[in-house]
């Protein structure tokens, strides 16, 4: 028994069926979901023209003035306010993580799994999708092709998570789209989900039937991380949160798309009036030719612009109310000028606040990661083994920029608190280094000053600053005094003068 005991006491076939029913059906609430999350896919990636066409063609009634618009809905899509907005708030991943485990050798492994799958790149990628659908699927594996670890990353229109009918909080299997087709004979269904629970992995049709058989997989709990950001009571994924910014990037690129048009149309153009049925035709109107007209026939110009100043204004207040709503201020949108670090730092306060109330969030998610991916490399490729005992992570830091004269600053006064090193200065310069790596830089650049003050000793003597006697270059005073022949020619010049 498995899948919560064949949800409590069924037999495979109901159990099938009630998944269908529920997941897979167009008619489930996961199929509206799925396609509220491909609208978000869409708008992300710059490919949501067929959303704006949809409003163009609920706003206009006239066939000509659809297809005048439509043929604008392309090049109107150059304000992404949706990325604009995620890449803002997705911050926490900006500069590297710090994680460790405890042991020299574990700890070796550990760093060299991370290496191998870049999961500081996958993890800025994850936070910005988290904020984008609030729900992220994480699938630690172990390429078969060539035996190296990764995560799969797949969101939300792609994945379903079951949850026990008793218990939604629970998660008791996952639903992943197939993305590659196997071969497959005619008449025989091809397999489109992958569901895998605590116990077993299967394939399904997308008629909801078994595809081959049920694989029993070892790790007795579901090898995959969801990644959820503020769901509400009851419920493991939020569905609508973020869905203000999603209307605010169709209404922008609504105002844009009239905004082009507008600006096309805005010419001047002629308007004949009187009895034009002996004019000659096709005359061109150009302001270095001549047009002939017959007695009692009238050019009057006509100014058919019109002002395009709504639009941008209206787009522009529509991106900074949606943008407000996440605690972005209009300065960062517009990228408008600061006169101090200190201004710079208060424009930053709404985001810095929503990374750190994201931080708990994300540690969770590490950690449980960690376990996974323990627990699965040590089944698939066991030479990089390793175990999360004394696992711990530092986010880094996503303060603002500062001078090089305010950095210099504040490590001179870390490092006479005791708060920091050089070593932990060094790594935070390169991430990539590990501490050895780190010493063995410091000590070179010791080496290197040794050996410039070296090669600069002659120069040193030249000007009299080095090779002297101490007891003779200073007095009892500590003040400079002259060497006993230095002013011997003087006395000299002095006698035979006398």
């Amino acid at each position: 028994m498995s899948l919560a005991d064949m949800i409590a006491g069924g037999s495979w076939e109901l159990t099938l069926r009630w998944i269908n029913d529920r997941y897979l059906s167009p008619f489930s609430d996961e199929h509206r979901r799925i396609e509220d999350m491909r609208e978000r896919a869409a708008l992300y990636r710059d490919d949501g023209a067929r959303y704006i066409r949809e409003i163009i063609d609920k706003a206009f009634d006239d066939p000509d003035v659809k297809r005048l618009r439509d043929a604008w809905v392309e090049q109107a899509g150059y304000n992404n306010v949706t990325r604009r907005v995620v890449h803002e708030l997705g911050r926490l991943y900006t500069r590297h993580a710090l994680r460790s485990v405890d042991g020299t050798s574990n700890n070796l492994k550990y760093q060299t799994v991370l290496e191998l799958i870049g999961l500081n790149e996958v993890m800025l990628e994850v936070h910005r999708l988290a904020i984008l659908y609030r729900a992220v699927w994480l699938v630690p594996r172990v390429a078969k092709w060539n035996g190296l670890p990764r995560i799969d990353v797949v969101e939300p229109m792609h994945f379903r998570l079951i949850t026990h009918p008793d218990e939604p909080t629970r998660i008791i299997g996952s639903i992943v789209d197939q993305a590659v087709d196997k071969p497959t004979l005619p008449g025989q269904e091809r397999a489109a989900y992958l569901v895998t629970t605590e116990t077993e992995r299967f394939r399904m049709s997308s008629r909801g039937y078994l595809i081959g058989a049920i694989e029993p997989l070892p790790f007795n709990r579901i090898p995959g991380v969801l990644v959820a950001l503020n769901p509400p009571p009851g419920r493991i994924m939020d569905t609508t949160t973020f869905r203000d910014v999603i209307r605010a990037h169709k209404a922008v690129w609504f105002e844009n798309v009239l905004l082009l048009k507008e600006s096309k149309s805005a010419t001047r153009t002629s308007v004949l009036s009187g009895d034009a049925a002996r004019a000659a035709r096709k005359q061109p109107l150009d302001s270095e030719g001549i047009v002939e007209l017959p007695d009692g026939v009238t050019l009057t110009p006509a100014d058919l612009s019109m002002d395009l100043g709504p639009f941008r204004e209206t787009a522009d207040h529509i991106l900074e109310r949606a943008a407000a709503n996440h605690g972005i201020p209009p300065q960062i949108l517009h990228h408008e000028g600061a006169t101090s670090g200190y201004e710079i730092e208060l424009r930053h306060v709404g985001i810095r606040e929503r990374r750190i109330e994201q931080e708990p969030v994300f540690r969770a998610v590490e950690r449980e990661l960690a376990d996974v991916l323990s627990m699965v490399i040590a089944h698939d490729a066991p030479h990089l083994s390793f175990s999360t005992e004394g696992w711990s992570i530092n986010f880094g830091d996503s303060q603002m920029p500062r001078s090089p004269a305010e950095d210099l600053q504040i490590y001179d006064a870390e490092q006479s608190a005791m708060l920091t090193s050089i070593i932990e200065k060094e790594m935070q310069r390169d991430p990539d280094l590990t501490r050895d790596d780190a010493w063995q830089r410091i000590e070179q650049r010791i080496e290197d000053k040794i050996k410039l003050a070296e090669l600069t000793r002659p120069l040193q003597a030249i000007d009299g600053s080095a090779g002297a006697n101490p007891e003779q270059a200073e007095g009892k005073e500590g003040k400079p005094v002259d060497s006993p022949d230095q002013w011997a020619w003087l006395d000299e010049v002095i006698r035979g003068a006398v």
